[in-house]
């Protein structure tokens, strides 16, 4: 599951001409760097309010998007989500994890392009209904 990869990538490096958006507590900012990622993770707390968000979008084909969130819960876990498009409609997955570790490396896997295929996510996609 490479939901932040298209299918045939072009020749260019992959994401060059794809949207990129990172959300920090609701305020989103296209030009940042892991560094900034990094001190949005660090700053996350268990409030409905605090929350990171990764987005990526084709511009050429907004349906070609996908994003990965995390949240922290009041029990000192993180609550990570992901969306993306899937071929019998929208994807939503979910995955608790008690490290701050475990977060960093999920965003680094999506923030480096090295693919998304993350274990021990649960299919939420039924709660989303169809169009």
């Amino acid at each position: 599951m490479l939901f932040f990869h298209k299918k045939n990538p072009p020749a260019r490096p992959a994401g060059l001409n794809w949207y990129w958006t990172l959300t920090v507590d609701g305020m989103p900012a296209a030009d940042f760097d892991w560094p900034d990622l990094l001190r949005g993770l660090d700053r996350l707390r268990p409030d409905r309010d605090s929350y990171v968000a990764l987005e990526r979008m084709d511009p050429n084909d907004p349906r070609e998007a996908g994003f990965l969130q995390c949240t922290a819960t009041p029990e000192g876990r993180y609550l990570l989500e992901c969306g993306y498009p899937g071929p019998e409609g929208p994807v939503l997955r979910q995955r608790e994890v008690s490290s701050p570790e475990a977060v960093r490396a999920a965003f680094e896997t999506v923030y480096r392009q090295k693919g998304t295929d993350f274990p021990g996510f649960s299919d939420l996609s039924d709660a989303l209904g169809q169009d």
